[in-house]
């Protein structure tokens, strides 16, 4: 997966929802920090994502462009639908978002490297210890 990978879904994501700026959270979030990380941070197939400015549109997406879509077929890749609510992040990390601008026109707010990591271990956490 590269960033021209997420352009790509994100021009058919705009035409969708009409919205041109989209958060991407996840594993693929280290592609707003590095254009190019090692191989072996990108192979993810599905785009963690919602539409910044209106979250619950996210569905129209997953819907158009998700598991099992014509997009997934043809592309090899496919838009997971997500809410802001999915993730556990740290305060303030609505600010660190790190955006992309596209010569297509779209937007991508990755989620700051040093936030998507306690993201992910906060969630492989056990939530109760006894």
């Amino acid at each position: 997966m590269n960033r021209s990978d997420i352009d790509r879904l994100l021009v058919e994501a705009q035409r969708i929802t009409k919205h041109q700026d989209f958060v991407i959270i996840g594993s693929l979030s280290v592609l707003g920090a590095v254009a190019h990380p090692p191989i072996s941070m990108t192979g993810s197939i599905d785009i963690d994502l919602y539409p910044k400015n209106d979250p619950g549109r996210a569905s129209e997406i997953a819907k158009a462009l998700g598991l099992g879509s014509e997009f997934e077929r043809t592309c090899g890749y496919y838009a997971d639908a997500v809410s802001p609510m999915l993730p556990t992040l740290p305060g303030g990390w609505e600010q660190r978002l790190i955006k992309v601008a596209f010569n297509s026109g779209v937007a991508a707010w990755f989620l700051e490297p040093n936030d998507a990591a306690i993201s992910k271990y906060v969630r492989s956490e056990p939530r109760d210890r006894e």
